[in-house]
């Protein structure tokens, strides 16, 4: 869906500028941000989010700028220079996501600029070659929290909120319910205390509504300037270090599943994550640069996993 001003009509066909490397250079390394605020004012973007980051047309021929609302099938994302290695850490943490079960996007490395690219799960090509818009919502949007509300802390949603709206609206509501509780275990094990609710959504297939592939997971704990406190909390716990077995219990109760699907949650992330932590960190380090930062990932998760499966065993 696009909005539009009144009286204002939207362009027939949607219109695109190709771009080359160096309109792309020169757009994401805008020291004072006028050139990128132009460009999102022509191409009338609006992206939340601390990392510069735009909507671009992706095909054989490299990349297209959409003019006036024409939708784009890609996000790129240049990383704040307060935040060493941001490409190669969300890389990581959504090849992670991806194999503990939940659907996430189709992510890339940009090498030649130190950029993420996003394939937007929310667009889908017809038959004329043409980009068609998903409806999606957040789940902010959906218990109507402002963006300013997002974090539990803020009176925000909470886990309790999450998985009642899954039922209410989703189409697959078990299958949702369980990718979902898989990610919120993940996110603790990969340190991300930014999964707050503009993060998870519902997205609008011809099916029916069902959960969003998982976005913007990043291993926020290795920076010490960011918070290290949960975006929703688990149980009673706000900080994921002094989570415990009654947590995870209360965080069942919480969600209105079995706590069996909590337990087997955490066992199954951590298992995979014991087995698969070294190829996909190999596998991103050979992608990405400015790497450094997957030692302090490495160190980070193999201490947070060790907790989560002293979690499990406790009496």
């Amino acid at each position: 869906m696009a909005l539009w001003p009144l009286g204002v009509t939207p362009p027939p066909p949607p219109q695109y500028r190709a771009y080359q490397d160096v309109d792309l250079e020169s757009v994401f390394t805008d020291a004072h941000g006028g050139r990128s605020t132009a460009v999102q004012l022509e191409s009338r973007q609006m992206l939340s989010g601390v990392q510069k980051k735009l909507v671009f047309r992706k095909d054989e021929n490299g990349y297209a700028l959409p003019l006036h609302g024409a939708p784009g099938n890609v996000i790129l994302k240049r990383p704040s220079s307060r935040y060493a290695g941001l490409v190669a850490n969300e890389l990581f943490c959504e090849r992670a996501m991806q194999v503990f079960g939940p659907p996430t996007p189709v992510s890339h490395a940009v090498r030649a600029h130190d950029l993420f690219e996003s394939e937007r799960y929310d667009r889908v090509m017809n038959a004329s070659g043409d980009i068609v818009r998903l409806h999606q919502e957040d789940f902010c949007q959906i218990v109507g929290r402002p963006p300013g509300r997002k974090y539990q802390q803020q009176d925000g949603p909470t886990f309790r909120d999450c998985a009642n709206l899954l039922r209410r609206y989703s189409v697959n509501a078990a299958e949702d319910l369980s990718h979902f509780v898989v990610a919120t275990i993940g996110n603790v094990c990969l340190g991300n205390m930014d999964a707050h609710a503009k993060n998870f959504a519902l997205v609008t297939r011809p099916e029916g509504r069902q959960l969003a592939p998982i976005y913007d997971v990043v291993c926020t704990e290795v920076y010490p300037q960011l918070a290290s406190e949960l975006s929703m909390f688990i149980g009673e716990a706000k900080n994921p270090a002094a989570i415990t077995r009654a947590d995870l219990l209360r965080l069942a109760k919480m969600m209105g599943v079995a706590s069996r699907l909590v337990f087997d949650a955490v066992e199954k992330v951590t298992t995979i994550l014991v087995a698969e932590l070294p190829s996909l960190l190999e596998q991103v380090a050979s992608e990405a640069d400015n790497t450094a930062i997957l030692g302090d990932i490495k160190v980070f998760v193999r201490q947070r996993v060790e907790k989560m499966q002293r979690v499990l065993v406790q009496a």
